[in-house]
């Protein structure tokens, strides 16, 4: 077949399928479901893979055509539509197309918006779809679960100068839009489909200082029909068109003062719908959230006329309105009026946010939003405290008749608060870099960096409030409580560090029960673990050495509390475990040197939870371990900015060596057996192997290096032990085997549980000549190896490893042994496979027999 026919078959093959997908051939049916199953994906390979040299004209022809198809709305084309549409969602997200696809995003999100007022449910969840793929697209991945991140939003000038057909198109569907639906006011509920999607979009945009009156896309004349959708029935739009009205207000004084003038004059004259106050509220609080770009002349305004406007609008807040939303939402407008700093006579806030306070504990009649209004009051009351002074006394009051409401939300408000104003960054210990499953809330803008003073002066006194402290122990201890509110009570009070009026070990002995008696969350049971750390620190300081009997007690309760933190490091552990395991040991790192010379061999689980944090497989948590050795290598008391976090390979050698000096010479039998566990360590699982065979040759590849870095760490300490020790090795050191990797020892069953450094050399060369010939086997019969035949290279290499290290170190040396090792080698000699690994191997073995 000659070159130029092979070279216009991709483009004959994608005009069949779109000629196929338009329903031109009777002979091929396509399936819609399933997103069009494979035919976006044949699609995909066709175009992706077009010459640069062609510039494009495939993928611009099929672009054009898809579009075209997915713009047709009837029901005799409603399948090909979806097609299209399905096809158009799987380009959109292809990384490989980049620019080329971009310039296609605003017919997409016509095709999109149009698919929202199909007739046929397949092609409105097609649009769907479609209209998920370029909001992605268009602004990036969504960093947050509520409102859109700034990263992943643009400015309404940049969007509409990148997509400039979108400016008639998105007015004149949201000019139908709200046309349609003010059928709604005359007593029939409509709500047009696409509005939602359109709000959505506008919402996305924010604004910008610079933003053009006269210019060509001029934003307001969005506005008219934006704040019209604010009073929607549907409370989701009210939202969204709030948060949409920003970006395209360009004067913010001017709207501001013209939505608390409405609110003012609708107190005079007929009641309004509540629908209608909500979102004047709404919009009110959106724009109040951010008045960073006002002048000073404006905000001096505002404060001039505010009073005026709030006893005007005051009306919302009187008993004769039931409905507790339209208060709820007043409320939250005060609130970013005081922290704003717009209101500073706050004698009616105040007294009415107190009185209310009265109320709202005795008197707890439901009505909806009464939760709503219960948690914007609190907000408003905080917000009182941190922006004015006001007596000590009635700041304590507030915070207990909070705690105490029977509402959650407002208990959960209080913690959060705390929390916020008790750590440095505003940002919780739960609140990392990563989701790790932990209980995550937003945190709110309560505007500390403004009140700096204010702040101190806050965390001063809550420190040393013992009725705070009282109130929140009964929280984390109250069995009929809120799991989130149990988990910030102690988020709290591992901030707080607050004290108990009992003795240390009694606090650490109800923590430990709580850990391990109790059913809670896997949140509540984390952020428990994580408090524990500040009481076992407290314990250990706490010690008298004095007392036998109670020193006694205290270490065994230390000592259990160190195995579960050995325990939950493990890698089989979730990742919200693991990290709470890091953070005890960076409040307990001082432990590890064990100052006071009182927890010997018992730390050692500690330090066994180290190793197996620095070779965790999420990089935070490996990055949060290298702290706890930078804290032991300055020998500092706690984690403070002082001690950098140390590279985790570079920590894993550290802390190796810093655990040799400082129980090698105490523990040496401890010592050892920790050394020979870490040697022979391997996370590789069994289960996972079983015909799993390396398809393509990927040459010299490092698989081995990650599982290995640790054994060879621990070699070289072994030896320089074995060295230092060797007169004792086989007269007085008897070594633990319980938790060393070798499976002769547990298929002979072996009853003693310690043996000594020459029966674990022979038990090493005895599993080393049951793993050679499944070596041999398995590259005979694959010419590479797979999975399983790799972990048997890493426990062959580990065996190798332990057994040239015991060698010659004051061990017994049998014959039979040098003629097992003799044997071992000349077996891996025949294998035909060269690889860097196995020879490392023979040179290991090479060097015991020398």
């Amino acid at each position: 077949m000659p070159v130029s026919v092979l070279q216009k078959l991709p483009e004959k093959w994608l005009q069949e399928l779109l000629s196929d997908i338009r329903g031109e051939s009777a002979n091929l049916q396509l399936c819609s479901t399933r997103r069009s199953a494979g035919v976006p994906f044949l699609v995909q390979a066709l175009l992706v893979t077009e010459p640069e040299a062609t510039r494009h004209t495939f993928f611009k022809h099929a672009m054009s055509v898809l579009i075209q198809m997915a713009r047709t709305s009837s029901l005799e084309h409603s399948e090909s539509q979806v097609h299209a549409m399905n096809i158009l969602r799987a380009l959109y997200r292809d990384t490989h197309l980049g620019e080329n696809v971009i310039s296609f995003a605003a017919d997409g999100v016509q095709c999109a918006l149009l698919g929202f007022k199909g007739k046929s449910w397949a092609v409105r969840n097609a649009a769907t779809l479609l209209f998920s793929a370029l909001m992605t697209r268009i602004f990036g991945v969504n960093r947050s679960r509520e409102e859109p991140h700034k990263k992943n939003c643009m400015t309404g000038r940049t969007f509409f100068q990148r997509f400039p057909s979108l400016y008639e198109f998105l007015l004149n569907e949201l000019k139908e839009a709200t046309t349609l639906n003010k059928l709604s006011c005359a007593g029939r509920q409509y709500l047009h489909p696409i509005l939602y999607p359109i709000l959505l979009l506008l919402a996305r945009l924010y604004p910008t200082v610079t933003e053009e009156k006269n210019s060509n896309m001029n934003l307001t004349l969005f506005v008219p029909y934006v704040m019209y959708c604010g009073y929607s029935k549907v409370w989701e739009i009210r939202v969204l068109a709030a948060r949409a009205l920003v970006p395209l207000v360009v004067e913010k004084y001017s709207m501001i003062k013209k939505l608390f003038v409405s609110l003012s004059a609708k107190s005079n004259s007929v009641c309004p719908t509540q629908q209608w106050v909500h979102g004047t509220l709404l919009q009110l609080q959106e724009l109040l959230k951010d008045v960073s770009n006002l002048l000073v002349q404006q905000k001096k305004a505002i404060q001039e006329l505010l009073l005026a406007w709030l006893e005007k609008s005051h009306w919302i807040l009187e008993k004769q309105n039931l409905c507790m939303i339209t208060k709820a939402s007043y409320l939250d407008v005060l609130f970013y009026v005081l922290r704003n700093g717009f209101l500073h006579n706050i004698d009616g806030v105040t007294s009415y946010v107190f009185e209310e306070m009265k109320d709202l504990c005795s008197n707890m009649s439901f009505l909806p939003g009464k939760e709503m209004y219960c948690v914007s009051l609190i907000r408003l009351g905080l917000i009182i405290f941190v922006h004015h002074e006001q007596p000590r006394v009635l700041f304590t009051h507030f915070i207990l008749d909070a705690l105490n409401c029977s509402v959650y939300e407002v208990k959960l408000t209080v913690l959060h608060f705390l929390k916020q104003l008790l750590t440095n960054n505003s940002v919780s210990l739960l609140e990392f870099s990563f989701d790790v499953g932990l209980e995550s809330c937003r945190t709110e803008d309560w505007g500390f960096c403004n009140e700096t003073d204010r702040k101190t002066y806050l965390v001063q006194f809550i420190k040393e409030s013992k009725e705070i402290g009282k109130k929140l122990v009964q929280e984390a201890f109250e069995p009929k409580n809120y799991s989130c509110c149990v988990t910030e009570a102690f988020n709290v009070m591992t901030c707080l560090q607050t004290s108990w009026s009992i003795l240390p070990i009694q606090k650490m002995q109800c923590i430990w029960d709580k850990l391990t008696t109790e059913k809670c969350s896997d949140d509540e049971w984390n952020m428990t673990f994580i408090f524990s750390g500040v009481l076992g620190l407290e314990l250990y300081n706490d010690i008298n050495l004095e007392s036998d009997a109670d020193k006694e007690d205290a270490v065994n309760l230390l000592h259990k509390w160190f195995i579960e933190i050995e325990g939950t490091s493990l890698p089989d552990r979730t990742v919200a475990c693991r990290y709470a395991a890091v953070h005890v040991l960076l409040k307990i790192a001082s432990l590890l040197r064990d100052e006071r010379h009182i927890l010997g061999f018992r730390m050692i689980p500690l330090w066994i939870a180290v190793v197996n944090l620095l070779q965790d497989d999420e990089p935070v948590i490996k990055y949060m371990c290298g702290t706890v050795i930078s804290v032991i290598e300055n020998n500092s008391e706690e984690c403070d900015i002082r001690n950098k976090p140390v590279v985790p390979q570079l920590a894993l050698k550290i802390a190796v060596t810093q655990f040799i000096q400082l129980l090698g010479s105490t523990f040496p039998a401890h010592c050892m057996s920790v050394l020979l566990q870490w040697c022979l360590h391997c996370n590789l699982d069994e289960n996972g192997y079983q015909g799993d065979e390396q398809p393509f040759e990927k040459g010299e590849m490092n698989v081995y290096q990650e599982e290995i870095t640790l054994t060879d760490l621990c070699h070289l300490e072994l030896k320089r032990f074995c060295f230092d020790h060797q007169h004792q090795l086989i007269s007085d050191i008897l070594i633990s085997v319980e938790h060393l990797n070798l499976q002769h020892y547990n298929i002979t069953k072996i009853k003693a549980k310690e043996l000594t450094p020459s029966e674990i050399c022979s038990l090493c060369i005895e599993e080393m000549k049951e793993l050679v010939p499944n070596i041999v086997r398995d590259l005979t019969q694959y010419p590479l190896p797979n999975s399983q035949t790799r972990k048997n290279f890493i426990l062959l290499y580990q065996k190798a490893v332990v057994v040239e290290a015991l060698w010659g170190s004051g061990t017994k040396q049998h014959s039979e042994h040098v003629e097992h090792i003799n044997d071992i080698i000349s077996q891996l000699e025949l294998v035909k496979y060269s690889d860097v690994f196995l020879n490392k191997i023979q040179t290991n073995l090479r060097t015991v027999l020398h």
